[in-house]
């Protein structure tokens, strides 16, 4: 095996020990070998430090936080932490199946216009039973036309090229929610990207009072709002395109809108609403 693995896993762990050793345990069960763990333990209280000291894999990376510093900084802190030429994500309570890494590997190999590849997702419950199916079309023009209205990529489902990756500065950290929309349309916007018509991992549907806490909704709608406004500077859009994103800014607008008004901030959210 060589010195430096041919793949670099990035995962933060925040609080989720009820699923971390089933998704740690999928990457195990790869039979693509040559890979190493970059986790970066994001200041849990739940026990989640406990199941990751448990694995004693060498190829297990693992940064101990005392206090959470955010997703979007601990993803920057493992890919700046990661050796390889290529990176694949797998959040801590997802699972990827035995194939994923050989067949996204094997692609980006394929073709060095191609800097990142992603697949169709099993999405599940917190039980892991079987809830859809995400697909997505094959080809990067298909992909980038669905921008206008939706991202449809899985982050636990993307491999991308590493120094493609770090030249366009890694996740944009005023993106606490969307961070891995941006990255994905920045990269689609300087290389191809393409979707492996087949169930690579299983995406994990749970809900928490964390996530639809107020504070959180108004990040997750401000942050579509902001990135399907910005489609254009990236990608050119046919008219039947243009016009569906200009309906998914006007949808996300008033979520947002909703949202700041929901979390006390009235002001802010009469602004929002009435001029965008």
């Amino acid at each position: 095996m060589n010195s430096v693995p041919k793949i670099s896993v990035l995962m933060t762990v925040f609080n989720a020990g009820s699923y971390l050793q089933e998704s740690l345990e999928s990457l195990l069960n790869q039979d693509f070998t040559d890979w190493e763990l970059i986790v970066i333990e994001n200041g849990s209280s739940d026990g989640s430090e406990k199941t990751l000291r448990s694995f004693s894999d060498k190829r297990i990376k693992a940064t101990y936080l005392t206090e959470n510093i955010g997703r979007t900084e601990a993803l920057n802190l493992a890919l700046n932490k990661s050796n390889s030429e290529y990176i694949a994500i797998l959040d801590a309570d997802d699972i990827s199946m035995g194939s994923r890494l050989t067949k996204q590997y094997k692609k980006l190999e394929s073709d060095e216009n191609i800097g990142l590849v992603g697949s169709w997702t099993q999405f599940i419950d917190s039980k892991a039973q079987n809830l859809y199916v995400k697909e997505g079309p094959e080809q990067h023009v298909e992909i980038v036309r669905l921008f206008a209205t939706r991202n449809p990529f899985v982050h636990s489902s993307v491999m991308f090229r590493r120094n493609i990756a770090l030249a366009i500065g890694g996740y944009d950290s005023r993106y606490k929610y969307a961070q891995d929309f941006d990255l994905i349309l920045k990269i689609a916007s300087i290389s191809r990207v393409e979707i492996i018509p087949e169930v690579l991992c299983a995406w994990r549907s749970v809900e928490t009072s964390q996530t639809y806490a107020p504070e959180s909704l108004v990040v997750r709608a401000r942050d579509e709002y902001q990135l399907f406004r910005k489609i254009r500077l990236f990608h050119t859009l046919n008219k039947a395109d243009r016009l569906a994103n200009f309906k998914q800014i006007m949808i996300t607008r008033l979520l947002f809108a909703r949202a700041l008004a929901l979390s006390g901030k009235w002001a802010k959210a009469l602004k929002v609403a009435a001029l965008g």
